[in-house]
């Protein structure tokens, strides 16, 4: 087992890994959506008129939509596709009708789930440089480091580096995949976020 692995998992058995974690992914559960006042009277407008269009546009432009439906995601897509589907737009406009306007607004300013709050709150505790050493954004800079130091650029420069140093040929977003390359290639020097979390709880 990988040196790092290892730690993780000594350090989530005996030690207070959810109160060390919490200090990285400090998730709020009460942290809702929000839509403006000028959302929020277009959206009332459009009810009160019986606008199928404008309402199902409106909300389409909001964080959240207010229903679960398997065809919300391809006319947030395609925005032409409401104009050529006006059944499909007006089956979900009625949906909307159902559930009522009160029910609308609170399900478009539902809060935030946890997982889809986490995604830049590592990067975020990172680049407070809490860990005490040299950080760069420049993977030129980061390779030309003789001692402990971290690479802390944007995702694609990161997933470019990882590609080109460390032969990581999977798609964005594949952080197990390349956690799982990391496990069978030691002599690899470059950890994911996944794993270089841990590696900074052990120190």
């Amino acid at each position: 087992m990988n040196y790092w692995t290892r730690q993780s998992i000594e350090f989530a058995q005996q030690r207070n890994y959810l109160d060390e974690l919490f200090k990285v992914y400090p998730v709020n559960p009460n942290l809702r959506r929000e839509l403006s006042q000028t959302q929020i009277d277009k959206i009332t407008q459009a009810f009160n008129a019986r606008d199928n269009v404008l309402l199902v546009e409106t909300l389409l432009s909001s964080d959240l939509f207010p229903l679960k439906d398997s065809y919300v995601p391809f006319l947030r897509h395609d925005s032409g596709a409401i104009s050529r589907n006006p059944q499909t737009v007006n089956r979900i406009a009625g949906n909307l009708y159902q559930i009522g306007l009160n029910a609308i607004i609170e399900n478009c300013t539902a809060p935030k789930e946890a997982n889809r709050q986490m995604g830049p709150l590592f990067k975020h505790w990172i680049s407070k440089n809490v860990i005490g050493v040299q950080m760069f954004h420049n993977p030129e800079e980061f390779l030309n480091c003789k001692e402990n130091c971290l690479l802390n650029s944007s995702d694609s420069v990161m997933q470019d580096f990882a590609r080109k140093f460390l032969g990581f040929r999977r798609n964005k977003g594949a952080v197990i995949k390349l956690y799982r390359h990391l496990e069978s290639n030691e002599r690899d020097y470059i950890f994911s976020a996944l794993v270089l979390r841990e590696f900074l709880y052990s120190l």
